[in-house]
C-alpha cells in the first residue's frame, strides 16, 4: 500500500532499502541534500544519481525484534513522500483541477436539465447545485491551503547536512597530540566556586573535545 501511494504521489518507484555502496563522487551531492535528514532512500531517488539495483533475498533477523511499530512505519513512509513535497503538490493541484472541472461540468448539466428540459424533479436542481458548489469550494480551499503551506515552508531556511553536521559530530583529536598531551580528568569539586555556569560548560566542552 505504501508503494502504491508513493507511486501515485511522486510518480517514482521505491523498491530498495538503505544497504548500498556510494561512490565518493556521489557523496558531495548527497550531503548537500536537505532531504537527507528525512529519508535516505527517497533522497537517493530525488538526487538524480544513477542507481544500480541488485536484487537480493531478504534474510531473517538473527536476533531481537523490530522496534518499528505501525505508527513509526506510517511516519517513516510519510517522510519518504515528504522528500517529493513539491512534486506531490503539483500532482495534487492537477488532480484538484480535474476534479473541479468535473464539478463545473456537472453543475452546467444540472442547470441545463433544470431550465431546458422537464425531467427535473422539484427541488432536485437546487440540492444538486448546492452540493456541487460546496464540493467545488472545498477543492479550491484545499488547493489554496496546500500551495500556501508549501510556499511558507520554502521561505524557511533548509537544514543542509554538510553545513549542520558539526553540531552532531565531535572533532577527532590528532593522535600525536593526544599522546603528548594527556588530558587529566578533573573532578567536579575542582571547579572554581565563583565560576559561572556558562564558563563551566565551556570548559567541559573543551575537555570533552580534547579527550576525543
Amino acid at each position: 500500500m505504501f508503494k502504491a501511494f508513493f507511486l501515485l504521489g511522486t510518480g517514482k518507484t521505491i523498491d530498495f532499502g538503505h544497504y548500498c555502496v556510494i561512490p565518493p563522487r556521489a557523496l558531495a551531492r548527497l550531503v548537500h541534500s536537505p532531504a537527507l535528514w528525512s529519508h535516505f532512500a527517497a533522497t537517493l531517488l530525488r538526487s538524480g544519481l544513477p542507481l544500480h539495483r541488485v536484487r537480493l533475498d531478504r534474510g531473517r533477523r538473527y536476533a531481537g525484534r523490530s522496534s518499528m511499530n505501525l505508527t513509526g512505519l506510517i511516519r517513516h513512509g510519510l517522510n519518504a513522500i515528504a522528500v517529493f513535497e513539491d512534486v506531490c503538490l503539483v500532482r495534487l493541484l492537477i488532480a484538484l483541477g480535474l476534479f473541479s472541472g468535473g464539478l463545473v461540468a456537472a453543475l452546467i448539466a444540472v442547470v441545463a436539465i433544470r431550465f431546458c428540459t422537464d425531467m427535473a424533479v422539484p427541488g432536485w436542481a437546487t440540492s444538486a447545485a448546492g452540493l456541487l458548489l460546496v464540493a467545488l469550494l472545498q477543492a479550491a480551499l484545499l488547493a489554496l491551503a496546500s500551495a500556501a503551506a508549501h510556499l511558507n515552508r520554502r521561505s524557511l531556511s533548509e537544514v543542509v547536512p554538510a553545513r549542520e553536521a558539526e553540531r552532531f559530530l565531535v572533532p577527532r583529536a590528532d593522535p600525536a597530540q593526544r599522546m603528548s598531551h594527556p588530558v587529566r580528568q578533573a573532578a567536579p569539586e575542582e571547579a572554581a566556586p565563583d565560576e559561572a555556569p556558562s564558563q563551566a560548560a565551556t570548559r567541559e566542552e573543551a575537555r570533552w573535545k580534547a579527550a576525543s
